[in-house]
C-alpha cells in the first residue's frame, strides 16, 4: 500500500557537511553490514529488541535492504543510507516511516496512534558510534529536520526515542522539539517527539 502519495516525487539525496543521504539498496550490504555491527547495542537500545544479533550475517542484511529498497520504491516507507562521502563507508541510516505503524509495532495503542492522523511520518536514526561522540547526530538530526520541513510533504512528522536513551532525547529537548510520552514511563518506553 502506498502512503507517500503517487503524485509526490520523493526527494532522493541530501548532503549534510561531508556525508551523503540516499536511498539504501542492496548492494550497500557490505558497507551497511560493518555499520550496523559497529552500532548494534545502540541499535538494541533504539528498537528495544535483540536486533541485529551477534552472529547477523551480512546475507541476512543484504535481505533487509532489499526489503527497505522494495519499500522505499512502493513509497511504503523511506530508507536511507548515510554515507561517508569521502569514503564511501556506512555511516548511519535514516528511516521514515508511516508514524501509525511504527508506534504500534513499538506497543502504542491503536487510539493513541491515530491521533497522529493518516500520512504522518515516523523518523528513526542511527549513527555510529564514534559519529555520535563527535556530535554529528546533532548536525544530521538539525538537516533532516530542515529537509522534511522543505522538502517532503508529510502532514506531521514525528521523532521517535526510547526513554533509555538518555542522549539522544536531550539532543531532541535541546533543538526545541515537544516531548510527548506514547507508551509509558518504562525505560523502555517509546517517547514521541514534534
Amino acid at each position: 500500500m502506498t502512503w507517500y502519495g503517487t503524485e509526490l516525487d520523493p526527494p532522493r539525496l541530501l548532503v549534510v557537511g561531508s556525508f551523503l543521504l540516499r536511498p539504501i539498496r542492496a548492494e550497500d550490504a557490505p558497507a551497511d553490514h560493518a555499520a550496523l555491527m559497529d552500532s548494534r547495542s545502540a541499535v538494541r537500545v533504539h528498537t528495544g529488541s535483540d536486533w541485529p544479533p551477534d552472529d547477523f550475517s551480512e546475507e541476512a542484511d543484504r535481505l533487509d535492504l532489499e526489503r527497505d529498497a522494495q519499500r522505499h520504491d512502493a513509497r511504503e516507507a523511506f530508507t536511507f543510507t548515510v554515507v561517508d562521502a569521502a569514503t564511501g563507508a556506512v555511516a548511519g541510516c535514516l528511516y521514515l516511516w508511516p508514524a501509525r505503524h511504527q508506534l504500534i509495532r513499538y506497543g502504542v495503542a491503536a487510539q493513541d496512534a491515530d491521533r497522529l492522523g493518516s500520512g504522518a511520518a515516523a523518523v528513526e536514526l542511527w549513527l555510529r558510534p564514534r559519529l555520535v561522540t563527535a556530535g554529528v547526530d546533532e548536525q544530521m538530526v538539525r538537516a533532516v529536520r530542515a529537509w522534511l520541513d522543505a522538502e517532503w510533504r508529510f502532514p506531521r512528522v514525528v521523532w521517535l526515542a526510547r526513554r533509555s536513551e538518555t542522549r539522544y532525547c536531550a539532543l531532541l529537548d535541546r533543538l526545541g522539539l515537544r516531548r510527548e510520552t506514547a507508551s509509558g514511563s518504562t525505560p523502555d518506553a517509546v517517547v514521541m517527539y514534534a
